[in-house]
């Protein structure tokens, strides 16, 4: 099991894909994730999130469940 400490470690080497339609939202949460990973890639709805996810190859996705375009 990992500690706080060594989770942030393991975070900083990895690329998320973070999809989220609602605004204030999105700048909220992707500032704190920005800080705590390698690489943050944003998309706005489903569609530009499943292009981003086939270009880039994140290691993990964080997305809302309802989606606009898809």
């Amino acid at each position: 099991m990992l500690y706080n400490s060594e989770l942030i470690r393991e975070l900083r080497d990895i690329t998320v894909l973070y999809v989220e339609d609602e605004p204030d939202v999105k700048a909220a949460l992707s500032s704190i994730i920005r800080r705590r990973t390698k690489k943050l890639i944003i998309a706005d709805n489903g569609k530009d999130g499943l292009d981003k996810f086939l270009l880039e190859k994140p290691d993990l996705i964080i997305t809302d469940i309802k989606m606009p375009y898809m």
